[in-house]
């Protein structure tokens, strides 16, 4: 054996259970509890069987020869097996593809390891095997430092399998990458694709999106179903929003499955679904080649997610359902409800804001203006185990993207509740039901008069005394060419107020956390207080504000219902005699004209 192989360092990610056996033969497809080759009996030159899917759900074999052996490449004591696979299997995607990991590899009907990593370019067939001995072994395994996805290479490692392989070296590659898992993923639009990959990212996951078909998340088989070789779905939701990495099983044996040879999100201890998948076929991409896939049926749940690879056992996988009605005001009959139950509970908000705009895109039907009432319920655990619920309203409009801006203040509230510091709190539903139409209907706040001796005008700043009653009239122009609305209102100046007010008018809360403009957010002291805190006016609500002293407190108000949200919002500083200085809450406009 090329003693600069041998040396060649590790790339390992922590797998699953204690010593299992098992007893396929290279000959035939792999059965379940295969016996184990140790890592001292690999060896350069040997040969050996692998399986994984190319289209439906049967493995088929590629061939395997060991190349080598890199030592401690990606974590201290952990090793690769460097080999060199040929076949029509392989063939298939030109080499090494996304979604082969986890391919088991057998030599005289012993599993060796699980094939999960490749060369960053050039020798597309030079893939790295995690030793089946450390998949093995995941359950007395600390949780590791995270794994790097690129492990460069030293140059005579390179050099040495370019020598092996007959190839230029540069042609090789410098460095060991994990294998990309195709993310598969149902019911959201191409367009939207940037917002998933977006939380995936943040897992710091190697993957590519793909589309795929979604599955109701009821358990129709056992984890003793899966077949080395054959498909796995680690999947984060079911239902309309199946989201799910595909890779290849490893290993079976009694009730529990190993897959990927390398880590999913590398969370360790894991709350993720487990299943199969049906191959459609091998895709060939500039980006790299990858197994199309569609999730089938749950098997189990994901329970370990190590470095060498995650484990599955029997068990039904703990979800929190998402559930939208959406009804289209421009065709009545277009209604859907739909589902989604999330099994990643730590991205939760995430997964139900993307089940929520895509259920919207589905019976909107286009992404663009228009307007959407909505009606949420979330509910869920407090620490001690009582139950808590929000209950919410509100109407929105939008002149770019309804679906994703009228989602938004579902999913600002499910952030802060997810974040929240001072109580750890569980989610156990969320309930949506939501009227779209695609004309715009709000009305604008064009101006406030103020109303004095019988006539109304526009002003720039009032006088008054602290005590004294004031009189205004909004006008509300209608997006739809309707008559303009006017409303009168009145607010009254505290006896005692001091250093000047303002009149502050707007529709609804007057912010969006959409685009950032409610400033920044302290967590109140209180789970309690911080469910009350969002339960502001809606934004059909015209709000009138008087404040006044240099904090601007609130002294008066009056909130006055409509049937369209409000936009805009109007400010009129007022002036005591022989004071100085109303309070500046900043933004909105003042209306023009001179008293």
């Amino acid at each position: 054996m090329n003693r600069r192989l041998r040396n060649l360092g590790t790339f390992v990610v922590a797998g699953v259970t204690a010593a299992f056996v098992w007893a396929g033969v290279a000959s035939a497809a792999p059965g379940p509890c295969a016996t184990v080759m140790p890592l001292s009996g690999v060896s350069a030159g040997q040969t050996g069987t692998g399986w994984t899917v190319v289209d439906g759900t049967d493995p088929q074999s590629f061939d395997a020869e060991v190349l080598g052996i890199a030592r401690g490449i990606i974590a201290p004591g952990r090793d690769v097996i460097i080999v060199r696979i040929s076949g029509a299997t392989v063939d298939a995607g030109g080499g090494v593809w996304a979604g082969m990991s986890g391919s088991p590899v057998y030599i005289g009907g012993d599993l060796v390891g699980a094939l999960a990593y490749g060369f960053s370019f050039g020798a597309t067939d030079i893939a790295g095997l995690t030793p089946a001995e450390d998949m093995l072994h995941v359950n007395d395994l600390p949780v590791a430092p995270r794994v790097p996805a690129r492990v460069k290479l030293p140059a005579r490692l390179v050099r040495s399998v370019a020598a092996k392989i007959g190839a230029a070296a540069p042609t090789v590659g410098g460095s060991l990458v994990r294998l990309k898992l195709p993310v598969s993923i149902s019911g959201v639009t191409t367009q939207r694709y940037p917002r998933v990959r977006k939380l995936l990212r943040g897992h710091g996951l190697r993957f590519m999106l793909t589309p795929g078909a979604s599955v109701v998340p009821s358990v129709s088989a056992t984890v003793d179903d899966l077949v080395p070789g054959g498909n796995f779905a680690a999947a984060l939701s079911y239902g309309d929003i199946t989201a799910a990495g595909v890779g290849t099983t490893s290993y079976v044996c009694d009730g529990q499955a190993l897959a990927f040879g390398h880590p999913m999100l590398f969370s360790g201890r894991a709350t993720l679904g487990a299943g199969a998948a049906d191959s459609l076929t091998i895709v060939p991409d500039p980006l790299g080649p990858y197994k199309l896939a569609n999730v089938t049926e749950a098997v189990g749940k994901l329970d370990q997610d190590r470095l060498a690879g995650v484990r599955a056992v029997d068990g039904e996988p703990d979800m929190i359902p998402v559930t939208t009605a959406i009804t289209s005001l421009d065709s009545p009959l277009s209604t859907r409800v739909g589902e989604t139950d999330v099994v990643l509970k730590s991205d939760f908000p995430d997964l139900a804001f993307i089940h929520t705009f895509s259920n919207i895109d589905a019976v909107f039907d286009k992404i663009g203006s228009g307007s959407a009432s909505f009606t949420w319920t979330i509910d869920g655990k407090r620490a001690d185990g009582s139950p808590w619920e929000l209950h919410r309203s509100n109407m929105y409009v939008s002149d770019f993207d309804l679906s994703f801006e009228s989602a938004f203040e579902l999913y600002d509230e499910l952030i802060q509740i997810a974040n929240y510091p001072n109580e750890k709190v569980q989610f156990s539903s969320v309930v949506a039901s939501v009227n779209v139409e695609e004309t715009v209907r709000d009305y604008e706040l064009v101006d406030v008069l103020f109303c004095h001796r019988g006539s109304c005008d526009s002003v720039d700043r009032i006088r008054a005394r602290p005590g004294r009653t004031l009189s205004f009239r909004a006008i509300l122009r209608s997006s739809d060419g309707s008559p303009d609305q006017t409303v009168d209102f009145q607010l009254t100046i505290p006896p005692g107020a001091r250093a000047g007010g303002l009149v502050s008018v707007g529709g609804g809360a007057g912010c969006s956390p959409l685009f950032g403009d409610c400033g920044g957010f302290e967590a109140p002291a209180t789970f309690d207080k911080l469910l009350k805190s969002f339960k502001t006016q809606p934004n059909n609500v015209l709000v009138a504000k008087l404040l006044a002293g240099q904090r601007g407190r609130v002294r008066d108000h009056e909130n006055m219902l409509f049937d369209q949200v409000i936009v805009g919002s109007v400010q009129i500083p007022v002036i005591f005699p022989g004071q100085c200085c109303p309070p500046d809450i900043g933004g909105g406009e003042v209306s023009g004209g001179g008293f």
